[in-house]
This record gives C-alpha cells, sequence and structure tokens, in this order.
C-alpha cells in the first residue's frame, strides 16, 4: 500500500460516505410507511423506487443538519439526503424570510432577490419527492415569484398536488417549475371545481414525458368534457405503467385508457354504464398486468374477463355489496378459462364493509363451497389469495388442505367471512390450519375463520412452521380458552410475531379480547404459565 493510500481518510471517499449516511437513513425512519398501490383500497398514495416514501424522524434530520455544517467534505452529500424529501414548500421559503414572517398578517412577504435565488436553486436542486397542499395560500405565493423559464426542481421525480375546497386554487402556469422530464411519479388530488384542472392536464403529457405511475383523485362522472380531455392525456403518455383513478368512472373511460400499450397496472372505481341506443364499447384488457377494481355488480366484470381477453398477474377486487355465490363462482369460472394461467399469481376479493345489516342467512344462496374455489385450482402459481366477503365459506379441513395442495407457492391466504356460518354449513378447525404447513411451505400469513370451539390436543408434535409470522382469526370466538389456544399456536407456530382476531367495528367484545389476549400471552409467557389447564380462565 503506498503511503499516499494509506494516509487517505476513508471518510472523505463520496461512495463510502454516501453509503453510510444511507445506512443512517435507511436504520432510523419513521416505522409508519405510506399505503402501498399493491392493495385495493381506494383512495391511496404512490411511492417509486428508489425514492424515500417514509419521513425522517427528528433526530435523523438533526444528525444530517449537524454533518452538513461539520466540514466541506460532509456538506454535500449530507444537504442530498436532508432535502431529498420536503411535505410543502415552506423550507424553501425560510431561505429568504423567517418563520414570524411566514404566518404573520401584518404585511405581505416579500419576494426573493436574486442572491435569494441564488440559494433557493442551491436546495431546490437536491428534491427529489415534494408535496405541495396549499393551506395559507404560501404555495401560489412563492410559485409566483418563479420566473416561468426557471427549471427550479431538475431533479424532481415524485410530486404529490392536493388542492381542496377550502385550498385557493393555483393558476396553472405556477406549477411549471414543478414539472419537468425527471418526474415519474405524479399524485394529484384536487377539487371537483377546480377550473385549472383541464390546463393541467393538457400540459401534463409533454412536459412530463417520463411520468410512470400516476393518481387523479376526483373525477365527476357526469363532467363530460373532463372525462375527454383526461382520457387524451391519458393516452398521450408514453411511459405510463401505473394509473390510479380516486372516483368511478364509465366504461367508457375504461376503453380509452386501456388503448394505452404501455399500461400495465390500472386502479379505479368502475361504473359499467353505457349510454342508450349505443352498442357495447369493447375493452380490452390485453396489456393490463394488475387490475385493481372497486366494483357495484359483479355480472357486469365478468364480460370484461373473457378466455384471451387479459394477461394478468394480479386481480384484485373490491365489492360493494354482497354477492350471490354464483356470481363469485362465474368469476372463477372465468378465470379457469384463462390461457396463461401461470402467470396469475394475485388473487384478492373482498367486501367493502362487513354487511352485518344482511340478516336470515340461512335463506340466502350467499354460502360459497368447495365447488365455488374449485376453479382456482388450475392456477398453480398463486402466491397470494385473499378472499374476504360477508359470504359464509362452508369448508372443512379435509376440502381446505385439498384447495391449498394445488398452490405450493402461496405466501399469503385469507379466507374470511363475517355472517355467522349457517349450521348446516362445514367448518375449518385449528386442524386445518396445522394441515396448511406441510402442503404449503412458503406461507407467510394466514387469515382463517374457524370453529374456535374445539382445540386438538393431540396435534403431531414435528409438524412446525418456521415461515408463518402473522395469524388472524375473523369472527373465531374461543371464549374462556385464551391459554390453551396460546399454547397450541406457540408449539406449532414459534415464528409468528402477530395475532389478531375480529376486525376494528368487533376488536373490543369479549371474543376481540381474548384474541388481544392470546397475543399477549403469545409475547412472553413462561413455560409454567402455558403448562397449566387453564381451559376454565376467564378472558
Amino acid at each position: 500500500m503506498s503511503s499516499e493510500t494509506s494516509s487517505r481518510n476513508p471518510l472523505l471517499i463520496a461512495e463510502l460516505f454516501y453509503a453510510v449516511l444511507h445506512y443512517l437513513v435507511d436504520t432510523t425512519w419513521d416505522t409508519t410507511p405510506e399505503p402501498s398501490p399493491n392493495g385495493v383500497d381506494i383512495p391511496y398514495s404512490v411511492g417509486t423506487n428508489g425514492i424515500p416514501i417514509r419521513a425522517y424522524d427528528p433526530d435523523t434530520r438533526r444528525t444530517l443538519a449537524a454533518l452538513a455544517r461539520t466540514c466541506r467534505a460532509f456538506t454535500c452529500p449530507a444537504l442530498d439526503l436532508l432535502w431529498r424529501r420536503l411535505h410543502s414548500l415552506e423550507p424553501l421559503l425560510w431561505c429568504f424570510t423567517s418563520r414570524e414572517a411566514i404566518f404573520s398578517t401584518r404585511q405581505p412577504l416579500r419576494p426573493p432577490s436574486p442572491a435569494d435565488w441564488v440559494v433557493i436553486r442551491h436546495y431546490a436542486c437536491r428534491i427529489q419527492y415534494l408535496e405541495v397542499h396549499d393551506v395559507l395560500a404560501l404555495s401560489s405565493f412563492f410559485l409566483g415569484c418563479v420566473p416561468f423559464d426557471t427549471n427550479l426542481f431538475p431533479n424532481l421525480k415524485v410530486l404529490k398536488w392536493n388542492t381542496r375546497s377550502h385550498i385557493i386554487p393555483i393558476d396553472i402556469k405556477f406549477m411549471y417549475p414543478l414539472l419537468g422530464p425527471n418526474l415519474v411519479v405524479l399524485d394529484i388530488t384536487t377539487h371537483k371545481d377546480d377550473t385549472t384542472l383541464p390546463s393541467l392536464l393538457k400540459a401534463l403529457p409533454s412536459r412530463c414525458p417520463a411520468v410512470t405511475t400516476a393518481r387523479f383523485g376526483l373525477m365527476r362522472r357526469e363532467n363530460l368534457a373532463l372525462m375527454d380531455i383526461f382520457t387524451r392525456a391519458i393516452c398521450s403518455f408514453k411511459n405510463l405503467k401505473s394509473l390510479i383513478i380516486d372516483a368511478f368512472v364509465d366504461n367508457r373511460v375504461l376503453q380509452d385508457v386501456t388503448r394505452s400499450t404501455q399500461l400495465q397496472e390500472l386502479c379505479l372505481g368502475l361504473q359499467l354504464y353505457q349510454p342508450e341506443n349505443q352498442p357495447p364499447s369493447e375493452i380490452s384488457l390485453c396489456n393490463l398486468r394488475r387490475l385493481v377494481l372497486l366494483v357495484p355488480e359483479l355480472d357486469q366484470l365478468n364480460e370484461l374477463l373473457r378466455p384471451g381477453h387479459q394477461s394478468f398477474c394480479g386481480i384484485m377486487l373490491r365489492l360493494l355489496r354482497v354477492e350471490f355465490a354464483t356470481l363469485i363462482g362465474s368469476l372463477f369460472v372465468g378465470l379457469a378459462m384463462y390461457s396463461r394461467k401461470s402467470t396469475l399469481n394475485v388473487l384478492h376479493l373482498r367486501s367493502t364493509r362487513p354487511h352485518f345489516d344482511l340478516l336470515n342467512i340461512e335463506q340466502l344462496p350467499f354460502i360459497l363451497s368447495f365447488d365455488t374455489f374449485r376453479p382456482l385450482t388450475c392456477h398453480t402459481n398463486l402466491r397470494e389469495l385473499i378472499i374476504k366477503l360477508a359470504n359464509p365459506i362452508s369448508l372443512n379441513d379435509a376440502e381446505l388442505v385439498d384447495l391449498v395442495r394445488n398452490w405450493p407457492l402461496l405466501q399469503v391466504l385469507e379466507l374470511c367471512y363475517f355472517f355467522p356460518l349457517p349450521i348446516r354449513a362445514r367448518r375449518t378447525t385449528f386442524n386445518g390450519l396445522l394441515s396448511l404447513v406441510p402442503v404449503c411451505p412458503e406461507l407467510r400469513h394466514v387469515g382463517l375463520t374457524l370453529d374456535g370451539t374445539e382445540i386438538p390436543d393431540g396435534a403431531p408434535v414435528g409438524l412446525v412452521s418456521k415461515t408463518i409470522t402473522a395469524l388472524r382469526f375473523y369472527n373465531t370466538p374461543i371464549y374462556k380458552r385464551t391459554r390453551q389456544v396460546a399454547k397450541f399456536l406457540l408449539t406449532h407456530f414459534p415464528s409468528v410475531t402477530s395475532v389478531t382476531g375480529p376486525p376494528g367495528a368487533i376488536q373490543m367484545d369479549s371474543h376481540g379480547r381474548a384474541w388481544a389476549q392470546v397475543e399477549a400471552y403469545m409475547v412472553g409467557p413462561s413455560e409454567e404459565e402455558l403448562g397449566v389447564d387453564n381451559s376454565g380462565d376467564a378472558s
């Protein structure tokens, strides 16, 4: 090793110092992430690879600020991370005025001077993620001062723009400094009466050609002129792969946006509406890989899922009402006729609410059986199957195992319902849960509605899952056998870190408290405590 090399301080190597800072940031982020676009809840936020979607905690920000002031070698890397994400434009206003002046009502803010713009550009070029919520019209003031030919945010990749009815609308020309060629994620929420939206839609494709993910909030179906502008704008994006629309749209809009050959993921609230005296629209879904829909009527959706009509790897549907078992079965049959069965690896089907208002389930044809799910067994590469409906699921232990043995790669399984299971129906027990272990070795998350009246004592000792980390039991009362259940789960599922019972609306009833106690026992029980027969314990 030469004397010159040995005398160099390794912290002065830019790559090494960046790696140290990234480790500092990555390990001290706030633990609350933004919602992921992989779910079916609408609305949700969007993110992108390489852009942090969690905010730094205060200690991390203070550490980065201290490093930026320590020496010149630390300044640029620390400032890059410190300014990479902004939740408002206020920090840029602080570059030329005080916080007291920003919120003062005595005198208007002064515009930045040429010297101020030098400082502002020094920080603005580091911003990659920006949220604009113009609650006090501060954003409109700042953006109104920017020369329109200034590329103020050259490295901006994620823009979240939010205007509501109580917020002063911002002129579209004020947004031009935010719309650049490097923008890849665009998230716009606008009020239904915002008149700037049409102009913005027309400008986006040319000013932001690199956008791959876009979300648009609150479109009104009856505003046909706006919908025409919207669909033309969407079709003009050359690289758009993921589109989220937080509103119900009709099949005409769906027909237009699916013409984009690059679009792979579509998430929207679907209102299949066909005008009178017009032939049915031909909607091609052959380019989509992931379909996420809020569906008012399932029978209309089945028309879209024709054989050879799509090449999905993921389908996520949320139903607005309780559907008949025959319609759900028709959906599964349609997926079984799908020519490329090996590509479908994610299937979610949920209800928007538990529908506790429906009574007398014994007389309604809502029960899902083994025959309902049988068509799905042809999708052998299925990795996520989530069925969370009001419809009761009639499966015994043997039928459950016969189903899941066809999905050896399954990682997430939820077969849950919210109605009480009719007396005549078959029931899954804790034995059925345990029987999943050898047939699905990749399982990570399991949610089931079980008959909790019987906890097995003679289960095979060696039958243990080391991969399952989360268990959820919907509508599964265990009454006063909390420690017995905890002992059973600890014996066969030692890697579990989360055990939950009923969903939020009924978490505080006796069943919810019993499952909370099961989880508490599993966190740190003593062997003596769990070894005692507590079948008569109070829950």
